[in-house]
């Protein structure tokens, strides 16, 4: 616990991390250019809401692979900087392996999934100021969609949260993906575009399985189980943890033979 909190601290707790949340909103707006000039000029008819804007923004293809590269940054080169300087061997003196992967691969996915939470709740904080969350179209518009869509009439800021949630872990996922590749080939550059690399390969390749295992239906929050909210959210939550631990087993075998070959 002590490791994966001096990792934590280490890789989000620095003016990188702080930039690389505000890189998220800017990014955001910027995506939004043409949206809002016309929202804002004719305000009185747009009829629009923040909730509408955060659904259709999770969807552009191009917003998801800016910010996939964006919270990459602070995580994902974590072993490369280690393995290159040789620090590994000086935190490897007083832990294990297998503490040491572990504790790597849960700062990376936490670490990336709140920079990506933070910086589109931040996003929805900024535009509170001149849009509202909501509306009666917003909710003719989403009540139909399973299984999240019902809570926008009475729970719109649940289903933001929760919408914003389940994207910031499909997120972290391509990030541990990264750190991942990182121990095959210790390339600080190489490392930081493999979420993307990750994101496009392997999840088109997902599209030919059911849709319970495809990430990225999972990721849109569509209907995989049924109308049931909470029965969907719970196996999305499980669905990526079991991914995580499937990243430290594969991450432990890549260090291991690495460090094995370095003394060997």
């Amino acid at each position: 616990m002590k490791l994966f909190i001096s990792d934590f601290k280490k890789s989000f707790c620095t003016l990188k991390t702080l930039v690389c949340i505000l890189a998220v909103v800017i990014v955001s707006l910027l995506c939004y250019n043409q949206d809002l000039s016309y929202i804002f000029s004719n305000n009185e008819n747009a009829n629009t809401s923040i909730t509408e804007l955060i659904d259709y923004l999770i969807g552009i293809g191009v917003f998801r692979n800016i910010i996939l590269i964006i919270i990459s940054i602070p995580f994902v080169g974590i072993f490369c900087d280690e393995w290159n300087n040789k620090y590994i061997y000086s935190v490897l003196s007083r832990c294990n392996i297998k503490k040491y992967v572990a504790s790597k691969i849960i700062s990376c996915a936490v670490g990336s999934l709140v920079v990506n939470f933070i910086g589109l709740t931040l996003l929805v904080g900024l535009l509170l100021f001149f849009i509202p969350l909501s509306g009666e179209q917003t909710v003719i518009n989403f009540i139909s969609d399973v299984p999240y869509g019902i809570l926008v009439e009475k729970y719109s800021v649940l289903y933001l949260l929760l919408r914003i949630f389940i994207f910031s872990l499909f997120s972290g996922i391509w990030c541990v993906f990264g750190l991942f590749f990182s121990a095959l080939i210790p390339n600080k550059f190489v490392s930081c575009v493999m979420p993307l690399i990750g994101y496009y390969f392997i999840g088109n390749l997902c599209d030919y399985l059911p849709d319970f295992l495809n990430i990225n239906r999972i990721a849109n929050c569509s209907n995989i189980l049924g109308s049931n909210a909470l029965l969907t959210f719970i196996y999305s939550l499980l669905f990526y943890i079991a991914l995580v631990v499937i990243f430290i087993m594969l991450f432990y075998k890549a260090v291991r033979r690495r460090v094995n070959n370095e003394f060997n």
